[in-house]
């Protein structure tokens, strides 16, 4: 029998094949919440980065947010520069390579840091 469940992105069991890349998906959505993203933030991040382009309804159903928070979150997202949404109806989303990532959390770190001092 089929049955529909949330998508868990660190739903793994230990002796799958796949529970190595559940440590890897750990650490890095503890990395992005170092470097100031929300838990949400980061596993819409991590969704997309997994699956691929995908629009705010599926985000939605799969992490199973609330439409509107969907929104907020690949928006704030998408402002930070670590998404991009593709000019098509519905919009679709798409994770930023890692390098890029990276890179600009960085940058947003170090302007932080200037307003501090």
């Amino acid at each position: 029998m089929n049955s529909l469940r949330q998508i868990d992105l660190l739903d793994n069991e230990s002796d799958t094949t796949m529970y190595g890349h559940k440590l890897t998906l750990e650490k890095i959505r503890n990395e992005l919440i170092t470097f100031g993203l929300t838990l949400s933030q980061a596993n819409v991040f991590i969704y997309l980065g997994k699956y691929g382009s995908k629009t705010a309804s599926e985000i939605t159903k799969a992490l199973q947010l609330p439409r509107t928070e969907t929104y907020h979150l690949v928006n704030s997202l998408q402002n930070i520069g670590l998404v991009v949404a593709e000019l098509t109806h519905p919009s679709k989303y798409t994770a930023k390579e890692m390098k890029e990532v990276i890179l600009t959390l960085m940058e947003l770190g170090k302007k932080e840091r200037s307003y501090i001092e």
